[in-house]
């Protein structure tokens, strides 16, 4: 189902050199779905070429950041998302805030 939904964002934590986000651009085929990932200590050098066409690399969005910490997260999400991500209710703000 959602598949074939346009506008789907999807969030990776820990990316590596890509290739498992490569994958998601070529699952959500939709051209307004867009795939972020975050990594950790991988150059750019490391990362692994966009092999799934040039419409589904362009869906493709690396950050950089440590998933321990809060700050890196809230970039992440921001970067992803603007001002429309409004914490899930079950997150405590003292997590999230830390």
């Amino acid at each position: 189902p959602y598949r074939t939904r346009n506008n789907v964002t999807l969030l990776e934590i820990g990316a590596n050199t890509g290739d498992s986000l490569y994958a998601w651009s070529e699952y959500f085929r939709e051209p307004g779905a867009t795939i972020w990932g975050m990594r950790y200590g991988v150059s750019d050098s490391r990362m692994k070429k966009c092999r799934a066409g040039a419409a589904n690399c362009a869906k493709v969005h690396i950050h950089d950041g440590d998933q321990s910490s809060a700050r890196d997260l809230q970039a992440l999400v921001a970067a992803a998302f603007g001002d429309a991500f409004k914490a899930p209710a079950t997150l405590a703000n003292h997590e999230w805030r830390r």
